[in-house]
């Protein structure tokens, strides 16, 4: 695999713990480092730069296998002095110890404040929890209709919503295809995150206002105070202490969420919401980039913000009694997607006014994750978000009729499930001995079975972290079954990427796209 890093970074060898010969690879560099690196701790630091590179681990076991990728993963983010280090650990597979200290690697940056670091964990969540076990304090965020649905059965819960979002729950359980994260502020301030003050000042002139402020020019970091919404103070005490109560009520499950992709929006908030109106989601968007989690749901994201933007962030977001200083931080969303500019299968409410270094700890409800983790014994596991493993709730006949009775993470309940469009098709070869290398695929029709080609492609990792489409069948089957003699090159063929490194969680299951009309 691949860490992917954005911007300025020095990669030194902190330990190397390995019987086995280790080494660590740096591609898309645009400072001429490209290239090779010994995984030893006399190698000299290596400074890297680009908008976008990635830094991998190899190592070397004995026999006839040369050099081969490392499991890899981040760890120990952490402020020394005036740097922001992280350590990338790797596990060569020897011993099957899985200790991560085969090759430690530290990326190291300089603190500025026009630049900024968003890390932390993305996890995925289950169980009968009503709101993101993640989202810090004082805010409390429902994700999914369902939990919003669930929420307002409790009286106390409803009457605080209604002073929150007067006169909207009802038209917020009118709109089940369109819902948007409900935010609540619990009061306080949230102090997450390290600010950084430079060596020059901003002036910043606000709308509706005489006087300027100015960015201080003190050299020394201070935390960021990430300051809650006006309308957090029309909910009454009672209001805070019941919703406060959501988080304890119902015990959530939660599983790291590994190879996710990971979309960041920098949000500007409406002028209903700069009046004091509860967040929509509608507001003025800039896309920021993206990134990938490593295989245990850690993530880095680095970004910049120039004056210009700064400065205009202090002219478009500022409600009144806000101060322009602070508000000329920007307001993160983070979204999980498919494809770079692909749709969000599920986003974030926005983290306000975020600090240079900010720690987010993401989750995600467990029914928006693609795709579905793997159940049971059969290789066939999905079509859409019908589950067709053996269980008493789901059935595919012969026929192909599918029917699911237990309405849940595994699915919408149905009778004798049709679609339209597009529908996904996915399946599992985790447990399957001898291991799959490729496989075919047929669909029954009257007269018998034809077998199935259709495009297979998904975004996969490359060397120097960027995300491309790339093929995975048909291929040629002479070349995907090379020791079995002669083989029909007629038939698609299809090669198993649950095996192979690098691909997105959207794509890891992913069999095949198919086309309703081509089947009717």
């Amino acid at each position: 695999m691949t860490i992917a890093l954005q911007g300025t970074w020095t990669v030194s060898v902190k330990s190397k713990s390995a019987a086995w010969q280790q080494r660590f690879k740096i591609e898309g560099s645009t400072n001429g480092v490209d290239g090779t690196y010994a995984g030893d701790v006399a190698t000299a630091p290596v400074q890297v730069t680009g908008s976008q590179w990635g830094v991998s681990i190899e190592n070397n076991p004995t026999g006839p296998i040369s050099w081969r990728p490392s499991r890899m993963r981040f760890s120990s983010f952490r402020v020394n002095g005036s740097l922001f280090q992280v350590d990338i650990q790797s596990d060569d597979g020897g011993g099957g110890d899985e200790d991560f200290n085969d090759l430690v690697l530290t990326a190291s940056m300089g603190i500025t404040d026009s630049e900024y670091i968003v890390y932390g964990a993305a996890k995925s969540y289950s169980g009968l929890c009503l709101v993101n076990p993640c989202f810090p304090r004082p805010w409390i965020v429902i994700d999914t209709f369902a939990q919003f649905e669930r929420v307002v059965r409790y009286p106390e819960i409803a009457a605080a919503l209604e002073r929150a979002y007067p006169g909207r729950t009802e038209a917020i359980l009118q709109r089940r295809d369109r819902f948007t994260p409900v935010v609540l502020a619990l009061g306080g301030v949230s102090r997450d995150g390290l600010a950084v003050f430079g060596s020059a000042e901003i002036e910043l002139v606000t709308k509706g206002r005489s006087k300027k402020q100015t960015i201080a020019v003190e050299d020394k970091n201070v935390k960021a105070a990430t300051v809650a919404s006006r309308w957090g103070t029309m909910l009454e005490a009672s209001d805070i202490s019941a919703l406060g109560k959501l988080r304890a009520r119902f015990s959530c499950d939660v599983d790291p969420i590994g190879n996710a992709l990971l979309r960041f929006e920098e949000y500007d908030r409406t002028s209903e919401e700069l009046a004091g109106g509860p967040y929509e989601g509608f507001g003025n968007r800039e896309s920021l980039g993206v990134t990938g989690t490593d295989e245990f749901g850690n993530y880095l994201f680095r970004f910049a913000r120039s004056t210009a933007q700064v400065i205009e962030e202090s002219q478009i977001d500022v409600a009144p009694g806000e101060s322009a200083v602070t508000q000329a931080r920007p307001d993160v969303i983070i979204q999980f997607v498919e494809e770079p500019e692909g749709v969000a299968t599920h986003e974030t409410a926005p983290y306000y006014n975020i600090g240079n270094i900010r720690r987010i700890d993401l989750c995600i409800p467990a029914g928006k994750l693609l795709p579905k983790p793997c159940r049971g014994d059969r290789v066939l596991q999905y079509l859409g978000d019908i589950p067709i493993i053996n269980n008493p709730h789901s059935n595919l006949k012969f026929d192909g009729t599918i029917t699911n009775t237990s309405a849940s993470e595994s699915g919408p309940a149905v009778e004798n499930a049709a679609w339209r469009g597009t529908v996904n098709f996915y399946g599992c070869f985790e447990d399957t001995q001898p291991e799959v290398h490729c496989y075919t695929m047929e669909v029954w029709e009257s007269g018998g079975w034809r077998s199935l080609s259709v495009a297979a492609r998904g975004l996969r990792q490359q060397g120097t972290g960027v995300w491309t489409l790339e093929s995975y069948g048909p291929e040629d089957a002479g070349d995907c079954f090379p020791n079995t003699g002669p083989v029909d090159d007629d038939v698609p063929v299809y090669r198993n990427i649950e095996r192979e490194a690098g691909w997105s969680l959207g794509v890891q299951h992913l069999k095949a796209r198919l086309n309703v009309a081509d089947y009717l």
